[in-house]
C-alpha cells in the first residue's frame, strides 16, 4: 500500500505536469519525444517559493509572503472552504485579514515536491497551519495544497493554487 501511494504521489504531479506543459502546442511538438527535463535550478527555486510562503505568513510578512505569486489578476486561489479568490490584490487583501484575525501563527511545509518544465511549473506541500484563534485557544489545521507555477521573466511564481483540508 504504501509503495502505491508513493508512485501515485510521483504519477499524478507528473501527468498534471505534461499536461499543462502541451497545452496550445501543436499536435506534433506536442508528442515530440524530445521532453526538456526538469531544471535542477528551477525545482529548488520553486520549492523555495514553496517555503518563503510559509515563513512570510509565519512572520506576518507580507512582502515575503506575496512575493511567491504572480502579480496578476489572472491568479486565482481556490480556497478550503466554499471560496475562491481571484487576482493578485485580493489575495492580498486576504491575507492582510488573515494577519489581523490571527497575530500568531506558524505555518509549517512538509512532503514538498515540484516540478518544472520551461516556464511551467507544478508543485505541492502539506502544510500545518498552526495559529492563536482570538479567544486564546491554539487551532492547528492540515492543509495539502497544490500550487501551478509560471515562470515570467525569469521568475518563478504561483499563478494557481488549491488548498484544501482533509
Amino acid at each position: 500500500e504504501m509503495m502505491m501511494r508513493r508512485m501515485w504521489k510521483c504519477a499524478v504531479p507528473a501527468a498534471a505536469l505534461l499536461a499543462l506543459a502541451s497545452c496550445g502546442k501543436p499536435a506534433a511538438e506536442a508528442e515530440g519525444t524530445a521532453k526538456p527535463a526538469d531544471s535542477a535550478a528551477d525545482v529548488e527555486a520553486i520549492k523555495k517559493l514553496i517555503l518563503d510562503e510559509g515563513k512570510g505568513a509565519s512572520t506576518q510578512d507580507i512582502d515575503l509572503t506575496m512575493s511567491a505569486y504572480c502579480n496578476s489578476p489572472d491568479f486565482v486561489l481556490y480556497e478550503a472552504g466554499p471560496y475562491v479568490v481571484r487576482g493578485y490584490d485580493a489575495l492580498k487583501e486576504t491575507y492582510l485579514a488573515y494577519f489581523k484575525a490571527f497575530p500568531k501563527a506558524e505555518v509549517r511545509a512538509e512532503d514538498i515536491q515540484a516540478y518544472a518544465s520551461g516556464d511551467t511549473g507544478f508543485g505541492f506541500s502539506l502544510e500545518t497551519w498552526t495559529f492563536t484563534t482570538p479567544d486564546g485557544k491554539k487551532r492547528e489545521d492540515l492543509h495539502r495544497v497544490t500550487r501551478g507555477y509560471r515562470k515570467v521573466d525569469g521568475k518563478w511564481c504561483v499563478m494557481h493554487e488549491n488548498d484544501s483540508i482533509p
